[in-house]
């Protein structure tokens, strides 16, 4: 089953957007101009995010990596996976 992200090309200044299994890095969907290599840099992300979730546990916060609300309180993610972290 493909998931269809391409509404994110609606977003201005899109350059490009991939959606990521974060235990694997491997890409599930992707859309974009193809400037770049977006399966390369969700793996590379994927590894990244890891790293500051590694930290985070390590020094005890109770923090989230990523907030779903911008300053201005409007919703730009959505968590779909509680990792207990």
């Amino acid at each position: 089953m493909a998931t269809d992200i391409s509404g994110l090309e609606d977003i201005s200044g899109f350059i490009g957007a991939c959606l990521v299994d974060s235990d694997t890095g491997l890409m599930l969907s992707s859309t974009g101009s193809g400037k770049f290599d977006l399966e390369a840099a969700g793996a590379a992300n994927t590894s990244v995010v890891k790293a500051k979730l590694a930290a985070i546990e390590a020094l005890g916060l109770n923090d989230a990596l990523f907030h779903e609300f911008d300053e201005q309180n409007h919703r730009h993610m959505e968590y779909v996976n509680d990792r207990g972290l």
